[in-house]
């Protein structure tokens, strides 16, 4: 299934700097190490969040107080390689367009 509403959808880029990228935050700077290994900078990880939401079949919903949640795992290319990861969106409270929530290296 496609992520509902995908061409529309929204990656913050707070969410990716001050989360996914920090070396600092309590979480993201776990997988700020294996994102900017695969050479994900700000703009590249946006960008390849983005076209995994816009491009992927395999949209997975599952059950979320908060709205519609949306599993959507696949690789993502930064400059120094490729990297299997899950993404989490989300269609607040049923609407569009879905909201970026996170994104972690796929387990193997």
């Amino acid at each position: 299934m496609k992520l509902p509403d995908a061409e529309r959808a929204v990656v913050e880029k707070a969410k990716v700097e001050r989360y996914l990228l920090s070396p600092t935050h309590a979480h993201g700077r776990h997988k700020q190490r294996v994102f900017v290994s695969a050479g994900c900078t700000v703009e590249t990880l946006t960008n390849a969040l983005l076209t995994l939401a816009r491009t992927s079949d395999n949209a997975e919903e599952e059950p979320s107080p908060f709205g519609r949640k949306f599993v959507v795992r696949g690789s993502i290319t930064g400059r120094t390689g490729s990297l299997a990861v899950t993404t989490v969106w989300m269609l607040r409270s049923g609407k569009t367009p879905p909201y970026f929530v996170t994104a972690y290296p796929a387990k193997r």
